[in-house]
């Protein structure tokens, strides 16, 4: 997503987490394959660590929702003090040397709309720019701070030629994060107001739902639901589908 993005622009990308600050297998492993640094103990002992070596050389700073939010914006402006900060929801990692994601933490989404409080938008009056993933959130902040900086970008994803070919796939697929009430919502209206009328042109369909937070209920227990809680491999999912 980001990264990707920001590397075709020309930028040299590195990646931290404050909160797991550490080489986390596969996943850093799949990053560094991309080119991207990937910062995490013994080489430095702490995100601000870091930050007291590199910092004059970095560009733009990407910050990600999350504990601590405060505390990394105030070590990247003593550090970094000619780095642009961007504020961007925690739905994708990223980072660099042009763009350090400082703060992830997928317990923390950004707050629904209406419900913004003080900090939230003390974080968003301290940044350069705000990035958002819907029109409503932007214009919820702009209401409650009508000098912020916000930005809507849609979710980034990368897409990749089909292993199989149509006639080899068969169900349908939905990944999210449904910690977030809008994609929790999103998913209950699919199952109880779409799925039905598909069925009734494919009887057999199957819907295999793959995620974070509450994605199973009861009642879709006879409607062929199969759901996958945090999947290790969503790739191997998408591909059948």
């Amino acid at each position: 997503g980001w990264m990707r993005i920001l590397m075709s622009m020309g930028y040299k990308v590195s990646f931290a987490d404050r909160h797991r600050f550490a080489h986390a297998g596969s996943d850093t492993e799949r990053l560094q394959r991309r080119g991207i640094e990937c910062i995490y103990a013994p080489w430095y002992s702490s995100l601000e660590a870091y930050l007291s070596q590199i910092g004059n050389a970095l560009d733009l700073c990407v910050l990600f929702w999350g504990d601590g939010q405060a505390e990394v914006h105030d070590e990247v402006r003593r550090h970094c003090p000619q780095a642009r900060i961007i504020l961007a929801p925690a739905l994708v990692p990223d980072g660099a040397t042009a763009s350090v994601a400082a703060s992830r933490d997928d317990d923390h989404l950004p707050p629904s709309p209406g419900q913004w409080p003080a900090p939230q938008l003390e974080a968003i009056a301290r940044c350069d720019a705000v990035c958002v993933h819907s029109e409503p959130v932007r214009d919820e902040i702009i209401a409650a701070l009508p000098q912020a900086n916000v930005w809507v970008i849609p979710p980034a994803i990368s897409i990749h030629e089909p292993v199989r070919g149509f006639e080899q796939r068969r169900d349908l697929c939905i990944l999210g994060n449904f910690r977030n009430p809008a994609l929790a919502d999103g998913l209950k209206y699919f199952v109880d107001s779409v799925l039905p009328l598909v069925r009734h042109r494919i009887p057999d369909l199957k819907l295999v739902v793959g995620g974070t937070g509450q994605v199973a209920r009861a009642d879709w227990g006879g409607q062929n639901v199969e759901v996958m809680p945090s999947p290790s491999d969503s790739t191997a999912i998408l591909e059948r589908a």
